[in-house]
């Protein structure tokens, strides 16, 4: 019997140390850099929106709590305006306090393939917005995007994005 539990025991030491990054948690390496990418697409033909002016704002600061989780805390631009930061409606209550508040924004443009890009990004919490109106679309709605962002257990540092809304084609009347 003691040599069954000696040979369990061998063995399962022999899995952990021939396979150690099944039992590690994977750690998000908050001190490099990311991108995200945008592409507009009208959603009923499928059209790629060129021309499209985006706005970039950094919302919060991405840290490791005592837990190693992933936690945010707001921006010096963003800590006053009183907003949670797991609200469900917060990209449209950014969209507010930003239109009422003089905040520096990246701004990039879509281009012929409705794509545009933010390199360089620090890891943190962003809220995106169209800042103009392509003549025949409406606008899509401001929406957040985390970097990094977890999927299944691993994080992604380029990180692309797309409105989850409709971007309709307007029609004259």
């Amino acid at each position: 019997m003691k040599y069954k539990l000696w040979v369990i025991f061998t063995i399962a030491i022999m899995i952990v140390s021939i396979c150690p990054s099944v039992f590690a948690t994977e750690s998000a390496d908050l001190h490099r850099q990311g991108s995200i990418s945008v592409t507009l697409t009208e959603r009923v033909y499928n059209t790629l929106i060129a021309g499209a002016e985006l706005s970039l704002y950094r919302v919060a600061d991405v840290f490791h709590g005592n837990d190693g989780a992933l936690q945010y805390r707001y921006t010096t631009a963003f800590e006053s305006c009183g907003f949670s930061l797991t609200d469900s409606d917060l990209a449209k209550k950014l969209e507010g306090f930003v239109e009422n508040k003089s905040i520096d924004a990246i701004k990039m443009t879509t281009d012929g393939q409705g794509k545009a890009v933010f390199p360089e990004l620090d890891m943190g919490l962003y809220l995106v917005m169209q800042s103009n109106t392509v003549s025949g679309y409406s606008p899509c709605k401001p929406f957040i995007v985390s970097l990094p962002l977890e999927t299944k257990g691993v994080y992604q540092y380029d990180v692309d994005a797309s409105p989850k809304t409709e971007i309709a084609k307007l029609t004259d009347i």
